[in-house]
């Protein structure tokens, strides 16, 4: 049962942390011990951080409980805490930003950057808009057609061909929409997770397995709903107790090229 006066309740800056004392015999408080889950939650505690049995007065022990609900339930909070020193625990993400060639953007479109020339009769009339409407939606994989080829070309730049005696001329009739613009910053994330073996022979093996391989998305949130990541960095370190495998992975929203990098099969 529980002790007299055996609850206190702290405030911090984290959050509510709970000490609970109960009493009994030394075997009722071991057994209650044995059954508690380190990380589990009370709906009214929060998460139990310790359990701890000590001797009080001859054959009286306390079993002493330690919760806080510093983000991880009880008292209205609702995060679930990683179980694992490393592991889930150890996951780091990391999000900076790369220069992008303008044409890899997904919504890349040809008149952003190039320009639209159009063959014309000496003193004749541009073409007006609606004779190259395709030219608003033409996109990274467009090709002009036999017969498109024969009056307009896209150019990299306002240079036009020059066709003497021919009676005709090619005039710029279109200029790009993002003038100068040659590349876009495109979101880069990397995760970093730690794992620990009981032997470098184990840790070395298990990174060397996972360098340069392919990974899915299975135990990544669910900002991640495509593409894949890809192992670049593995390093085995000693920290005293463990031999620690660090593993950092790298994500394409586009999906690495599996002809060139062999797919792993599991999640990260």
């Amino acid at each position: 049962m529980i002790q007299y006066k055996g609850k206190t309740k702290e405030k911090t800056a984290n959050g509510i942390n709970y000490t609970v004392l109960y009493t009994g015999t030394q075997a009722e408080c071991e057994a209650t011990q044995a059954s508690m889950t380190i990380n589990s939650t009370d709906a009214t505690f929060g998460r139990l951080e310790s359990a701890t049995v000590s001797q009080d007065t001859g054959p009286i022990y306390i079993l002493t409980l330690k919760y806080t609900t510093a983000g991880y339930g009880g008292s209205g909070y609702d995060v679930t805490p990683p179980s694992t020193v490393v592991g889930a625990k150890s996951r780091t993400l990391d999000c900076t930003m790369i220069s992008t060639p303008l044409e890899q953007h997904p919504s890349y479109l040809l008149n952003w950057n190039h320009y639209l020339a159009a063959k014309v009769a000496v003193g004749g009339t541009k073409p007006a808009p609606t004779d190259y409407a395709w030219w608003t939606t033409a996109g990274a994989t467009f090709t002009l057609t036999a017969a498109q080829a024969e009056t307009y070309m896209i150019l990299d730049s306002p240079s036009v061909p020059v066709e003497p005696n021919t009676g005709y001329t090619w005039v710029v009739v279109e200029n790009p929409t993002k003038p100068g613009v040659t590349s876009y910053d495109e979101v880069s994330y990397t995760m970093t997770i730690l794992t620990r073996a009981r032997n470098y022979e184990a840790a070395e093996t298990s990174a060397a397995a996972k360098a340069n391989r392919i990974y899915t998305n299975a135990m990544v949130g669910s900002s991640f709903t495509g593409g894949s990541w890809k192992c670049d960095h593995a390093g085995v370190r000693w920290d005293g107790e463990y031999w620690i495998v660090t593993l950092t992975f790298s994500y394409s929203a586009r999906g690495w090229d599996r002809t060139l990098y062999p797919l792993d099969g599991a999640s990260i």
